[in-house]
């Protein structure tokens, strides 16, 4: 019994220490990565990171260590800074031989993000569902909501939490119409009044397919959009934008980053990306996108033109190696949480 008794504990002083010790060192040694803000230029068709001087003006530095300050020296990055540009006068008539305005650079303009940690979470499998074609134009708060079952949907009125059966046997029938395999396995969208428009929600099927589903007046509206052939979705985010293009982005198992746009055509980016260990930062603009893949070894940008989704340029910022002697001396180790993940568990985790 005694034996036992120090086994126990013995155990226990292992597991604090595996648990303790690292994450002490690592909250008491830790320090930021310095990320520059980085965006590609329309204007000098190269990356440009932006500083502060001592004067509080903006600088700019492209890849090949051209400095761009003084008064205007925004007009580098014309569509991102066009309101303060557009107050000082500044703003270009035309970028890449077209005309730009001020509500056409606003329109085209739009930041996304795309975090592991926001879909590896716990959450309710229950979504709400707004009206996507109401009567008289404006969305309003949603009065139904909708959860999967085993053979089908079943959407139910907030106001007394009921079933509509009617209206699940209706949806559920369009959606097998469109070959959805049910339960769904992922569903991703933004049910808020306070947006210009609403395209329901990007769905993945038990099957791992993919699918664009709404409520327009009242039905259902569903339709499946083909990934190239191999490809299986890993994780999918419904866009909604002020000009309307883009209807999802969609990261693949197979490492590969989709555009679909808002014909359902299917755009592989060419841009390697691994939403489960990635974040991705998208910045639109009426040119180009510039798409930022951070991983805990460094961040690559991508440029992508905005018409067709061609990559135009890449430029790619390794962070220095983190390791501390802590790493060497005890490699094992247990975490509770992993940055891309909101689940807290013990984890063993090897730092080299």
């Amino acid at each position: 019994m005694k034996k036992t008794g120090y086994i126990f504990l013995i155990v226990n002083i292992v597991v604090l220490v595996l648990w303790l010790v690292p994450a002490a060192w690592q909250l008491v040694t830790a320090r930021m990565e310095a990320s520059p803000f980085t965006l590609y230029s329309a204007t000098i068709h190269d990356f440009t990171t932006m500083d502060v001087d001592t004067d509080g003006n903006y600088t700019f530095t492209d890849t090949h260590g051209h400095k761009y300050a003084g008064p205007g020296a925004e007009r580098v990055q014309a569509f991102f800074y066009c309101q303060d540009l557009a107050a000082r006068g500044l703003l270009p008539d035309s970028v890449e031989g077209k005309p730009v305005n001020l509500d056409m650079i606003e329109r085209n303009k739009f930041i996304l993000s795309l975090s592991p940690a926001d879909f590896n979470k716990p959450a309710v499998k229950a979504w709400l569902l707004l009206e996507s074609k109401p009567h008289r134009g404006h969305l309003s708060a949603p009065a139904e909501g909708f959860y999967s079952t085993g053979n089908g949907l079943a959407v139910v009125r907030l106001k007394d939490n009921t079933v509509n059966k009617q209206k699940s046997a209706q949806f559920t029938a369009a959606l097998f119409k469109a070959g959805f395999t049910f339960p769904v396995a992922q569903a991703n969208g933004n049910p808020d009044a306070k947006k210009d428009y609403d395209e329901g929600y990007i769905l993945t099927d038990s099957n791992g397919k993919l699918f664009h589903f709404k409520q327009q007046q009242g039905q259902c509206y569903a339709r499946s959009i083909t990934l190239p052939a191999r490809s299986k979705v890993a994780y999918a985010l419904m866009v909604e934008n002020p000009n309307r293009r883009i209807r999802a982005f969609v990261a693949s198992q197979d490492h590969r980053f989709y555009i679909v746009d808002a014909d359902y055509q299917v755009h592989d980016t060419g841009i390697p990306f691994n939403a489960d260990t990635e974040d991705m930062l998208a910045i639109g603009d009426p040119c180009y996108l510039t798409i930022k893949v951070g991983s805990l070894q460094g961040e690559r940008f991508y440029a992508l033109n905005a018409t067709d989704y061609r990559l135009k340029d890449t430029l790619s910022r390794p962070y220095a190696d983190s390791k501390t002697w802590m790493d060497y001396v005890m490699p094992l180790r247990i975490l509770m949480k992993q940055y891309n993940s909101q689940y807290v568990f013990p984890r063993l985790h090897w730092a080299l």
